[in-house]
């Protein structure tokens, strides 16, 4: 009798541990996991404070590009913004306030909820072989046009971010953009840089912008090609051009980035 409540005991915990080995990690499991990823690549402290926000929205992006099959259907990975700034609670009696004036760093991290790998995004330096392996595991497929449009969006703000500026769409929100960013900087610029020699320097220029994010059918996927608005060191307002390739399983290819107008911007590019 003894030796067969053993048995029983015995094929309980297997059956537990299987349970166990293929369940998904929880979000806290997950949040804990994308800021020890910053703090290894970043060489930071393990006690060095960081504060996960979980970005659900990405989260039902990538699943909408994800391949589902009946029976099988789950969102592959939590998506987390990282920074630098927020509360943090000590004990019942004291609590610190993390800030900087001088703007806060943030990372973008997914965390696939099954096996709990981690991917750098935005703030790593491997960030879009980061994003193409999470394509991959994630069973990703662009089967169309408008998808690859989408699905550059979804790169763009995980990826890419401010780094890159913002996609012009037309004149009125090249003029728009130019406007905001020369506004921003006018203090530490001291007039050097204005809306007017700007606007007058581009028309003589000549140069013709693409505008919105254009789509075109390739070898194995799709071409994608835009031009956006960046302000880099010089705090200067540059147009550059950016063109990539989409394959049908959501790879990214490198980025080609060239500056429209001007040419070249003294102080350098953020990228």
């Amino acid at each position: 009798m003894r030796s067969l409540q053993l048995v029983w005991i015995l094929l309980l915990v297997i059956v537990l541990s299987s349970i166990a080995s293929g369940s998904d990690i929880d979000d806290g499991q997950a949040r804990e996991r994308s800021k020890a990823a910053v703090r290894t690549a970043m060489k930071l402290s393990p006690s060095y404070f960081l504060k996960a926000v979980r970005s659900e929205d990405l989260e039902d992006e990538l699943f909408s590009f994800q391949v589902k099959i009946k029976g099988k259907i789950a969102k592959y990975a939590y998506f987390y913004e990282v920074a630098e700034s927020g509360y943090e609670i000590v004990s019942p009696d004291e609590v610190i306030v993390h800030s900087s004036v001088d703007g806060v760093r943030k990372w973008y991290i997914a965390v696939s909820r099954q096996a709990g790998t981690v991917y750098g995004l935005f703030g790593f330096q491997d960030g879009t072989d980061g994003f193409n392996r999470l394509a991959r595991d994630a069973s990703v497929r662009i089967e169309d046009e408008a998808q690859a449009k989408n699905y550059t969006g979804l790169y763009w703000r995980c990826v890419l971010g401010a780094d890159y500026g913002t996609v012009v769409n037309d004149l009125h929100d090249l003029k728009r953009q130019v406007d905001d960013a020369i506004y921003s900087y006018r203090v530490t610029t001291n007039g050097k840089v204005s809306v007017e020699r700007w606007w007058k320097g581009f028309k003589v220029s000549g140069v013709k912008p693409q505008f919105g994010v254009q789509v075109t059918q390739a070898s194995g996927g799709y071409s994608i090609s835009c031009s956006s608005l960046i302000v880099p060191l010089s705090k200067t307002p540059t147009l550059q051009s950016l063109k990539f390739q989409i394959a049908g399983d959501g790879a990214i290819s490198p980025l080609q980035i060239r500056n429209l107008y001007p040419k070249s911007a003294p102080g350098g590019e953020p990228h």
